[in-house]
């Protein structure tokens, strides 16, 4: 099997036919590798994480996660594809407020026949991600809209995690934490993803974060649309 989860080449997109707002020539990333791309407004970071999840497709060149050619693929079957490989946290988490911590973190599991595989007791499997993520147990039975912000991002860095999805991507989600609460939740996410065999990409505008990862890459650098 290819060590490569991330292979892009040439890889050109525009949200209109006269413009390019992505122009990257080349970029790499390793099954487990845990990555930081730091994205500063315009650089082309909603655009970058548009692609790899297969929301978009690129308008020239080529862009494989985990030998696939997403652009091959019909919007149906990208969506398939994103929700049996792909664990996104999103900037503004996402979670259902009328359901409990527990049952946000299993619902994607309904959505992805192969992540669901991997995972013999749903309930089991939830609270000990959440757990592991630093959620009190008294909290993990309570409504997502009862959470502080704190627990509510640990939640949604649970339900990307469940089923070992080979990629997790994190589209700032620290950015309304203070600096102890964010660096304690990045290390608990790293060794979440670690344990579970999952590679890490997380977006950011502050730099301030690298050092938790393995790899930086600067976006405003790597897009040749904005660098000039």
């Amino acid at each position: 099997m290819s060590e490569a989860l991330i292979e892009l080449r040439n890889l050109t997109f525009g949200w209109t036919r006269n413009r390019v707002d992505l122009d990257i020539a080349a970029l790499d990333i390793a099954r487990g590798a845990r990555v930081f791309v730091r994205g500063a407004s315009g650089s082309g970071k909603s655009t970058l994480l548009s692609l790899l999840a297969g929301v978009n497709v690129p308008r020239s060149g080529t862009l494989r996660v985990l030998g696939q050619a997403l652009g091959s693929l019909s919007g149906a079957a990208r969506d398939r594809f994103r929700a049996e490989h792909i664990g996104y946290v999103f900037q503004q988490f996402n979670l259902l407020p009328y359901l409990s911590a527990r049952d946000n973190v299993v619902l994607g599991l309904n959505f992805s026949r192969e992540r669901a595989a991997r995972v013999a007791n749903r309930k089991a499997m939830a609270d000990e991600l959440l757990q592991r993520l630093g959620l009190d147990a008294r909290h993990i039975g309570a409504l997502a809209s009862e959470l502080s912000v704190g627990q509510q991002q640990r939640v949604a860095a649970a339900r990307a995690l469940i089923g070992a999805p080979e990629l997790i991507i994190a589209d700032e989600p620290t950015s309304a934490l203070d600096a102890d609460t964010r660096d304690q939740f990045l290390s608990l996410l790293i060794d979440a993803s670690t344990a579970a065999g999952s590679a890490v990409l997380f977006v950011s505008h502050d730099y301030g974060l690298r050092s938790h990862f393995d790899t930086t890459l600067d976006l405003h650098t790597l897009n040749r649309a904005r660098a000039a």
